[in-house]
């Protein structure tokens, strides 16, 4: 999974580790790759996207104004094509923040 895939504008992808993760194999199978900094994106108007793995699945936060102990969105994904569409939706909801 590339950055080029999602719809990024003048955002700045700060980390990406989502490109070592394969959707043909199963989670199960790429545990090296489950961490919970697989990315962190700057976006306009203070705002951030950031996913992680967290045991069993994948959560995806919008976070404003560097307030990480308050996320404005919080999306839960437990596989790899769930996380392409709420990292689709997070990044939609976050253009509309503000």
């Amino acid at each position: 999974m590339k950055p080029a895939e999602f719809d990024l504008d003048a955002s700045q992808v700060r980390h990406w580790d989502l490109d070592q993760l394969n959707e043909s194999v199963p989670l199960d199978d790429q545990q090296q790759a489950l961490k919970e900094d697989l990315v962190w994106i700057e976006l306009a108007r203070g705002l951030s996207v950031d996913v992680g793995w967290y045991r069993t699945t994948f959560i995806v936060f919008v976070i404003a104004d560097g307030d990480w102990d308050a996320p404005v969105q919080r999306r839960e994904a437990p596989t790899l094509p769930d996380l392409v569409r709420e990292l689709h939706g997070a990044l939609a909801f976050a253009r509309t923040v503000r």
